[in-house]
Formats: C-alpha cells, sequence, structure tokens
C-alpha cells in the first residue's frame, strides 16, 4: 500500500480533533517450540532480511521510523540498513536494528507500519505528509521524464557520430573519406561539379565553406589551392608575373591557380565578392573560354584549361554589395553572376558539426544562445564555427592547466574574447550582462 493511501484512508477516520485513527493489529504468530540450542542469527542481518550496514549518521531533516512508527527528529543519530542483496538504503532508530517486521524492499514499507506511522501523526502532519507525498511523486516523474529526455539525447547523438564515409567513384580510381564529419552542403556541391557546374558558396563566415572546398578536393583525388580576393590582390596572384632571378634576367614565376588550371585540381576563389572588378574579368574569361592568357610567360603565353579543373567561389553576400554586417564587399557584375547561379549553394552553420567539433555541452549551449540572440536582436555580430571550435580548444587549454586568467570561470575568459569590440548594448541585450572584469 502506498504512503499516500493510508494518509488518506486515515484522514477519514479523524475525528477531527486529531484523534489516531483505529488500526486493528494483525494476530501474533503462534511461539515457535523452543528449540535447545538455538541457532544465533547473523549479527549483520536485521529481522527482516535487511543488512545492519554498521553505519550511523545524524538525520538532516526529520522522519518517522519505518520499524516502531516513531519520529526521529532532524540532527538524531540513526542506523543505516539496506535489503540483502539490493543497493538501497534506508534508516531506522538505532534501537530498532534487528527488529524490523517483514519488510521485502527497502522502501516498501508494510501497511500495518504505515498505519501505524499515519496513526502517530496530528491531522495537521497528515495533511503536510499527503502534500509532500504528492509533491515527491511528482519530483520522481519530472526526473523520470528528464532521464527518458537525456536517453533520447544520447541515441540522437550516437547516430550522429557514427562513421561517415564518403565514396567517390573516378574513371581510374575510386576514393574513400571515412572517419570525417561533412556539411550538409556537401553532397550537392559534388554532384554539381560531376554535372560540370562552377560553384558558389554564399554563407556567413567562419561556417565551414574553405574546409568543406579541401574535403572536395581530396574526395577527387586532386590537389587543392586557395586564393582571397581581398582589395589589393592583382592578376599576377592568378596568372604569375616576371621577376628578377639569380642570374640577373627575369624569371617567370607561376601560381597555385595556373597549376590547378593546367594540371587539374579544385581552386577556391574565396571572398569573391571583396574583388577588383578588373581580376573578375579576367577570371571570367579564362572559365568561360577554357584558356586565358599568360603575358610574362614568353615561351607558352596560354595556358589552356585541364579536364579535371574545378572552380569554386565563396562569398559573405550574393554579390549585391555591402550589407550592414559585410560593409566591405562589392556588388559582383550580372555576367560573373549568371556563371555561377545553377551552381550557387547556400552554406550557413551546420549545428550537427559544431556539436561534434565541441563536444562541451555547457560552451556550445551558451555560444548558440549568444547567436540566437543575435539574430533576434538583429546585430551586426556574428558567433561563427571558426570561433566555437576556437573556443572549445581554449578552454580545454585552460582546464588542463587551471588557468583563468583572473577571470571568475573559463567560460567568462570564453566571453571576453567573443565580446571584444562589442558595445556595451550589444552585450547587454545578448549575454544580458557586461562582462566581468578580470582580476590580475
Amino acid at each position: 500500500m502506498k504512503l499516500a493511501d493510508v494518509l488518506a484512508a486515515a484522514k477519514d477516520k479523524d475525528n477531527g480533533n486529531g484523534v489516531r485513527i483505529e488500526v486493528t493489529p494483525e494476530p501474533a504468530p503462534a511461539p515457535a517450540p523452543a528449540a535447545t540450542t538455538p541457532e544465533p542469527a547473523p549479527a549483520a542481518t536485521t529481522g527482516g532480511g535487511y543488512v545492519d550496514l554498521n553505519i550511523t549518521k545524524k538525520t538532516s531533516v526529520g522522519f518517522y521510523c519505518p520499524v516502531c512508527g516513531r519520529r526521529a527528529e532532524k540532527g538524531e543519530t540513526v542506523a543505516v540498513i539496506q535489503a540483502e542483496g539490493k543497493s538501497v538504503r534506508t534508516y531506522c532508530h538505532l534501537e530498532c536494528v534487528g527488529k524490523w517486521n517483514g519488510v521485502a524492499d527497502a522502501g516498501a514499507v508494510d501497511t500495518a507500519t504505515i498505519e501505524k506511522i499515519a496513526g502517530n501523526m496530528d491531522a495537521g502532519e497528515r495533511n503536510r505528509m499527503t502534500v509532500y507525498v504528492d509533491t515527491q511523486d511528482a519530483k520522481v516523474e519530472g526526473e523520470v521524464d528528464r532521464l527518458r529526455d537525456q536517453i533520447a539525447e544520447l541515441e540522437e547523438a550516437i547516430g550522429r557520430t557514427q562513421t561517415t564515409v564518403i565514396e567517390v567513384r573516378l574513371p581510374e580510381r575510386t576514393v574513400t573519406l571515412e572517419g570525417e564529419r561533412f556539411h550538409p552542403a556537401f553532397e550537392e556541391v559534388l554532384d554539381l561539379i560531376a554535372d560540370g557546374e562552377e560553384v558558389f558558396l554564399p554563407g556567413p563566415t567562419g561556417c565551414g565553406k574553405t574546409h568543406m572546398c579541401e574535403q572536395i578536393a581530396r574526395a577527387l583525388g586532386r590537389q587543392f589551392g586557395h586564393q582571397s580576393l581581398s582589395g589589393g590582390v592583382t592578376e599576377s596572384k592568378f596568372f604569375g608575373c616576371s621577376r628578377p632571378g639569380p642570374s640577373g634576367g627575369f624569371e617567370f614565376r607561376g601560381t597555385k591557380f595556373l597549376d590547378c588550371y593546367e594540371n587539374g585540381g579544385v581552386f577556391l576563389l574565396d571572398e569573391m565578392d571583396g574583388a577588383d572588378e578588373n581580376v573578375l574579368i579576367s577570371l571570367n574569361s579564362a572559365l568561360a573560354n577554357g584558356f586565358c592568357s599568360v603575358p610574362d610567360r614568353h615561351d607558352n603565353p596560354i595556358a589552356k584549361r585541364h579536364p579535371d579543373f574545378v572552380a569554386i567561389a565563396a562569398a559573405n553576400t550574393f554579390g549585391r554589395g555591402a550589407d550592414r554586417l559585410y560593409v566591405g564587399r562589392n556588388q559582383l557584375d550580372e555576367a560573373t553572376l549568371d556563371r555561377f547561379r545553377a551552381g550557387t549553394v547556400d552554406m550557413e552553420y551546420d549545428r550537427d558539426l559544431e556539436r561534434d567539433l565541441c563536444p562541451d555541452t555547457e560552451l556550445l549551449e551558451r555560444l548558440w544562445k549568444y547567436r540566437d540572440r543575435v539574430v533576434e536582436n538583429k546585430l551586426e555580430r556574428v558567433v561563427s564555427t571558426r570561433f566555437i571550435v576556437k573556443a572549445y580548444r581554449a578552454v580545454q587549454r585552460c582546464k588542463e592547466s587551471g588557468k583563468t586568467y583572473g577571470y571568475s570561470s573559463v567560460y567568462e575568459y570564453i566571453d571576453s574574447k567573443l565580446f571584444k569590440g562589442w558595445s556595451d548594448r550589444e552585450v547587454r541585450s545578448v549575454r544580458g550582462s557586461l562582462v566581468e572584469t578580470p582580476k590580475r
């Protein structure tokens, strides 16, 4: 019988003046015939299948002894007992050890004992105990639900962390990539390349564009090169130039772009929305015509495009010019955008990838919360995958060394890095308060 049921019954039997309920005692068992030489019971075992652990402790809260029904007050020294063959422990008065009345499981008190406990309570105590029991039941149910959610999350995590195998069948061989985490856009990009499309990857900073392009190159079994098209980058970074050599004459110096273009490879045109328009015109010509001019290479001034050359462009915008977040971006001409339109694949932050790259759940959820609030408040800030990875490395370093550099925790130290250069208003809208000042 549950304690709550007995309490309810006790309340019904109460005469309203706090008088104890009547309990009909069970008939006492007939005394066993006396043995001439009684066999002593094991000293460590109580009378009802329990083991006296020979441990005493002072209670942090009052409770009713399940053996005698009397109350043990807070701070009273009690005995710790445990059901035979089980790990669940319970407590009773010191003088009640060995007098347990046939209870089979720890915590499962027989009906008569529960009624005895309830009978020793007045109406107010019973009401309070009923509320307590209901509260504990709700807590247990809530804990069970929480554990079920954790199990579901672990099962999901196990599914995510299963080894991914990418197999690319090429005419001359098969390339296998195993044990890596791939961005959701990986497969589409690979298919577009197989169709002969030039690929364009617009997406926020630090979302994994460069890393994915390097994986694409390995999947195709080709060399990889990349060049940022930021301001000041000229055609010579792609098509080479002549410079004085050791002998005093001019020598041609090639580039990684020319190597990939002529011999096969994957080349990333990074930050294309920051490129000089004249550089883009030359690159467009090379991609469209299948050959390009190399004026400083006098012995071979024309470079021919290799069939295994793949060009991938990446940018933080869609080529429509600067916005509030990426103010240093140029508008791309329609000819450039049209060349990449069919091969455009949006790149966004991949939380599954971030979860694999940052196993620190507390850190990850903290930074995800900040990113969500950046979006909610329409701030011109980013919390990138790149920063999450670097933050995780910093947390591991700090935990190993025990250093927090004057901050109260390693996570406060990470916050100090993330919010550097932000206004106080921005920090409060994302974090809720300003970052603490380090004590050095």
